[in-house]
């Protein structure tokens, strides 16, 4: 997934002040923001887009100069995994413009979030920070232990296990059930049910 790392140099200006600033900026976003270390502070924001959304902030003074790090970056739920899973299985085409549509509106909103976030510390410290670095990580590797599981035969305790292939009158049924329903319009069942 997604991860961003950003760090941002204030000479002159009091960490404290800076911390608390970010503290309750990151809480009033939305976040659940729990302290873990001297000047560090996680949040996690409820799941949005089958994503959660989780911030890492480190607030060091240096010799009288703050340096405030920032890592963005979101988790896949369980429920974001099991919805691809249905849309996989049901409609490919669907699971990929949904993955995608969940990752670039992801995407969007952390990158809004952090420069909202970076133009409020300027307005706290009063100038403009020395020095920025910046760093895009994406991370879509399994999880080790999962990886191993499957290499041995036996799936690890997240896996998904892939579901029998649907029989042509399996795959009619969800069909009618999704014009039923209303997901789909008159139009695009005859096209899907032309192409089975």
């Amino acid at each position: 997934m997604f991860e961003k790392w950003e760090s941002k140099t204030y000479p002159g200006v009091n960490a404290m002040t800076i911390h608390t600033h970010a503290f309750q900026w990151w809480n009033a976003a939305g976040f659940a923001v729990l302290e873990t270390g001297p000047g560090q502070f996680r949040g996690l924001a409820a799941s949005k887009w089958g994503l959660e959304r989780e911030v890492n902030v480190s607030v060091k003074d240096m010799n009288g100069t703050t340096v405030v790090e920032l890592r963005m970056k979101a988790n896949v739920t369980t429920e974001g995994v099991l919805a691809g899973g249905i849309a996989l299985v049901l409609l490919w085409p669907v699971a990929v413009v949904g993955g995608a549509y969940s990752y670039a509106k992801y995407e969007s909103d952390a990158l809004e979030r952090m420069s909202s976030y970076w133009y409020s510390l300027g307005a706290v410290a009063q100038m403009a920070p020395v020095n920025h670095r910046v760093e895009i990580i994406h991370t879509t590797a399994a999880p080790t232990e999962e990886i191993g599981g499957i290499q041995a035969g036996h799936p690890g305790p997240t896996a998904i296990l892939q579901a029998p292939p649907l029989d042509g009158e399996e795959k009619l049924i969800l069909l009618d059930d999704r014009l039923a329903r209303g997901d789909i319009s008159e139009e695009t069942y005859r096209e899907i049910r032309d192409r089975m």
